[in-house]
């Protein structure tokens, strides 16, 4: 799609992708809201999306050592490279207007057919975006497309949204509220539910999760909050302990502990942290915290396409134990997202505000959660 803002007019290929699951212009930064775009099937974007088909039936052939073309079999590629040519011409198509491309981008985040890039959380929010600009469109009939394959594309993406809410554990669900009651209504008879209840995961589960997108050679996270009990902290400990080889030196973490209100305690200093110290980081954090800890990570490990050689920067002002205005901001963001249990940021949320400039990036990006946009 060509950005709607007429000073940039940039050809998206593929949006940034912030933690909220909204999605962006790489160029000049503006907001691609998918429930304003026309949606419609054209020449081009059919063109995309059948050739994404394509590659997504031979991936998955492939995969399970279907027989697929000879032509096909020439081709030198692995099936997560097929996989990952379809999530891009999809993606493509889908911000070209295509109605079923659209509900086929969400199925790939829902099902995880993107890059192994991030949560579960943050996949079934991008999913959302997706699925909720075609079972949400005002239009009745999409062009091109027919009233009849308009119904059943509607119906189709409000009943895989409602089956991956049913899926996502009861505290994640409340941020889907408005799209699930639209899309229930889309349902003959009603929603019944998927049968699926998904399960909060440990603190312990929750922290590998993390850990494991550390070194993610396409995306990598660059830092984030995990909310976990402080009488699960020595579990968490472990984790971290055992990752220490993985990690190389390259992850600096903040165990800060929250008052009564969730907030930073009151009596917790910055310091800087070290692995060979991580038993007294916890034990000092235990003994402040009402309930729960917060921790902090910097993860320069992995790929971050924006951020580049400004990772170690970035890091320095954000971990600051001496700078006043670095510290005010962890706290505000700390008092903004503790009560959720997990918040990542990739270099995506950094060039949305300012690759150029991380600092000031991260100034406002912290601003924006606190004051709001």
């Amino acid at each position: 799609m060509i950005c709607t803002n007429k000073r940039c007019g940039h050809d998206i290929k593929a949006p940034l992708e912030l933690y909220t699951g909204d999605l962006a212009c790489p160029r000049c930064r503006s907001r691609i809201d998918l429930g304003l775009e026309e949606i419609k099937v054209t020449a081009r974007n059919r063109e995309l999306f059948e050739l994404s088909e394509m590659w997504f039936s031979y991936g998955l052939a492939r995969d399970i050592d279907l027989k697929i073309p000879e032509a096909v079999e020439a081709i030198r590629i692995d099936p997560q490279q097929m996989i990952k040519k379809a999530t891009g011409l999809a993606t493509e198509a889908s911000l070209l207007g295509h109605p079923e491309a659209r509900w086929r981008v969400g199925y790939y985040f829902d099902r995880d057919f993107v890059e192994k890039d991030k949560t579960e959380s943050a996949r079934c929010k991008i999913a959302a975006k997706y699925y909720e600009s075609v079972f949400m469109s005002p239009d009745a009939e999409f062009e091109g497309y027919g009233q009849a394959e308009t119904d059943r594309l509607k119906r189709r993406a409000a009943l895989d949204y409602l089956s991956m809410v049913d899926a996502l554990p009861p505290s994640e669900r409340e941020y889907y509220k408005r799209g699930t009651e639209r899309a229930a209504s889309l349902i003959p008879g009603g929603y019944l539910g998927s049968g699926q209840d998904g399960a909060d995961k440990s603190d312990a589960e929750t922290v590998k999760d993390v850990i494991d997108l550390f070194d993610h050679n396409v995306r990598a996270p660059i830092f984030g909050l995990i909310t976990v009990s402080r009488d699960r902290l020595d579990e968490v400990g472990a984790i971290i302990s055992a990752s220490c080889v993985k990690m190389r030196g390259e992850v600096s973490f903040q165990f800060i502990p929250l008052d009564r209100n969730g907030m930073m305690h009151a009596e917790f200093e910055f310091s800087r942290f070290f692995i060979a110290n991580l038993g007294q980081y916890i034990e000092k954090a235990k003994k402040l915290a009402e309930r729960e800890v917060s921790i902090f990570f910097f993860n320069k490990l992995g790929k971050h396409k924006y951020l580049k050689n400004r990772k170690k920067e970035l890091m320095e002002y954000v971990e600051s134990p001496y700078d006043p205005t670095s510290i005010d901001l962890m706290q505000k963001l700390v008092g903004r997202l503790a009560k959720d249990r997990v918040t990542i940021f990739y270099d995506d949320d950094i060039a949305f505000y300012n690759a150029a400039k991380p600092k000031a990036a991260y100034k406002e990006l912290v601003k924006s959660l606190t004051e709001g946009e």
